[in-house]
């Protein structure tokens, strides 16, 4: 089948993302450009269900740049929200 994309004006990301009730962590690094911080910040208010971090000394690389912190932060998630299968 290939891969496919949606067009700009069609495609809804946050429409997808509210289908679940699933709690999500939303990570973002707080080196991110000015641009990135802003999608986050328009993003963010609309997920059901979002927790935000800001992990400090990152940008996009999260897992490279800050490893321990970033699995801090999601161990801490994950004991708050444990999954459930």
């Amino acid at each position: 089948m290939g891969l496919q994309y949606a067009r700009a004006d069609s495609f809804r990301p946050l429409q997808l993302a509210n289908t679940g009730t699933a709690e999500r962590c939303f990570v973002i690094g707080a080196h991110l450009q000015y641009s990135n911080l802003q999608v986050a910040r328009i993003i963010l208010p609309g997920l059901a269900h979002a927790e935000a971090f800001i992990l400090p000394g990152a940008t996009h690389f999260l897992r490279m740049e800050k490893p321990r912190d970033m699995a801090a932060a999601l161990s801490a998630f994950y004991r708050r929200y444990p999954l459930t299968v």
